[in-house]
């Protein structure tokens, strides 16, 4: 597998994590009928179960990128899809501490990885 496919699957796996956490919290914006439906529903679940794919591919992706590259990419850029996702899904507002947030990371992101 080249580099530059295995750069794709992670960008990917990184927009699969990130839908994962909205599924996650358009789970918690519901109110359920006993304590063990909030944890035992299909948003939780598939949630969970993409969390596992996401861990399974970069698991695999270890054996073509290198852990500098492989490691910041996969942890962080996902908290930057949350920002986006948050305003997509949920009306948020991206606030000045947001995109402060965001910078830093992308650019935690690029001192590590480049």
């Amino acid at each position: 597998m080249n580099k530059l496919t295995c750069i794709i699957i992670l960008l990917v796996n990184c927009v699969v994590c990130a839908y994962s956490q909205v599924l996650l919290k358009k789970s918690s914006n519901i109110k359920y009928k006993s304590f063990i439906y909030e944890y035992l529903n299909i948003r939780v679940i598939v949630s969970y179960g993409l969390f596992f794919a996401v861990l399974m591919i970069n698991s695999l992706l270890m054996r073509y990128l290198p852990l500098v590259i492989l490691s910041p990419i996969s942890e962080a850029f996902p908290f930057i899809l949350s920002v986006f996702a948050g305003l997509i899904f949920f009306s948020e507002k991206i606030t000045k501490d947001k995109i402060i947030g965001v910078a830093f990371i992308s650019a935690g992101i690029l001192l590590v990885a480049v």
